[in-house]
């Protein structure tokens, strides 16, 4: 699924995101990838951080820049910390 910003409102996207992040489908997805990363932050492993919890599930390349919404290729876990700056350089451009 990929989000047009031309062509929906901010509210419609929303809607879209929400019915998204509410389907069986990314619950399940999220399980396998949480499980599969054992809940430890990707970034962090990448940093040299070890064993640093993440619950977040994030899109490795954006939704809006044509990532894949399910594909477990384009999906790792993160910490609450690195998902909250991975999202701020995000807003930036």
């Amino acid at each position: 699924m990929r989000i047009n910003k031309e062509r929906t409102t901010p509210s419609a996207r929303n809607r879209i995101r929400d019915k998204v992040y509410q389907s069986r489908l990314w619950k399940n997805t999220r399980q396998i990838v949480l499980d599969r990363y054992q809940y430890i932050c990707q970034e962090c492993k990448r940093n040299g951080r070890l064993a640093v919890t993440g619950r977040t599930v994030d899109h490795i390349l954006g939704i809006k820049s044509g990532g894949s919404v399910f594909g477990l290729h384009n999906l790792e876990v993160l910490c609450d910390s690195c998902h909250a700056r991975k999202s701020q350089g995000e807003k930036r451009r």
